[in-house]
């Protein structure tokens, strides 16, 4: 079974040593990996990312549209597959993702990438005025071959007067598609299986994000634990994607942080996905 990996958890694991890190990757069973791009955008807007390490570490797992090419070269000439990109571009204006297509697609093109997800880390009511720069995006990226892809975290899952802001999107952008985050689904309180029949039809990646049973958002920073060691129905997540015919690196590890070795979790996330 395929299994790849987000490279913003794994930033502890780069750090120091590249290419250690990925021979470490391929030995925990890592088949893929999806790399963090930052693209630019309103620095106002980013989120607090969990204050665990310094920026030095942070850049390990997010790379700059200058070292990214050859990190993605690198991670190919390693053995992984590499064919989906997470621009890390907090956007606050709808006009700041137009600006962003043509740099989207001559990305893709040079390295070879297959599809982008992208984080909008906004409710309902906020998505609101995106709506048509997200059906242009997905529109214009679709006709270059690249599928454009919406990585949820809670806020576009919670309900607001009966709709998320994935029901918003999805109803009116055809060629948007989902990178589902089941961790995050979880931490919204709504159940990931029920999420990925409702959207099947636009269901691209699964991120494979596992949390304790008592996450909440005083703990937010420090929930994570191992796939298939937390709430998440693993068994049953599994199982769906495989009905649904997602595709063959339609499972991506999404562990944003480790309370003990990002590595140790890794392994122990890969051996809970392929039992």
């Amino acid at each position: 079974m395929n299994v790849g990996a987000n490279t913003f958890g794994l930033r502890t694991v780069f750090y120091g040593d590249f290419d250690r890190g990925l021979q470490q990757l391929k030995e925990a069973g890592i088949t893929s990996l999806e790399v963090c791009v930052e693209f630019p955008s309103d620095p106002a807007n980013m989120p607090d990312f969990p204050k665990l390490e310094g920026a030095d570490v942070m850049a390990s797992g997010i790379f700059t549209q200058e070292n990214a090419p050859a990190r993605i070269q690198a991670m190919r000439d390693a053995g992984f597959t590499v064919i989906g990109v997470h621009p890390m571009a907090f956007v606050s204006k709808p006009q700041e993702i137009l600006d962003m297509i043509p740099l989207l697609i001559s990305f893709a093109k040079e390295n070879h990438i297959e599809y982008y997800a992208s984080s909008p880390m906004k409710d309902a009511d906020a998505l609101q005025e995106f709506i048509s720069a997200y059906k242009e995006a997905s529109s214009r990226l679709a006709a270059e071959g690249i599928t454009y892809m919406i990585h949820n975290h809670e806020l576009e899952v919670k309900k607001i007067n009966g709709r998320s802001g994935l029901d918003l999107l999805l109803s009116q952008c055809p060629d948007l598609k989902i990178e589902l985050d089941v961790g995050w689904v979880t931490f919204a309180g709504e159940d990931p299986i029920e999420l990925m029949e409702k959207y099947k039809d636009h269901l691209g990646v699964i991120h494979l994000k596992d949390l304790r049973a008592d996450a909440c958002e005083e703990n937010r920073d420090s929930c994570f634990t191992a796939v298939g060691e937390g709430a998440i129905p693993l068994k049953e997540i599994i199982a769906k994607a495989k009905a649904l015919g997602l595709g063959d690196h339609c499972l991506v590890i999404d562990q944003d942080a480790s309370n003990g070795k990002m590595i140790d979790d890794v392994r122990t996330g890969v051996f809970n996905i392929s039992k």
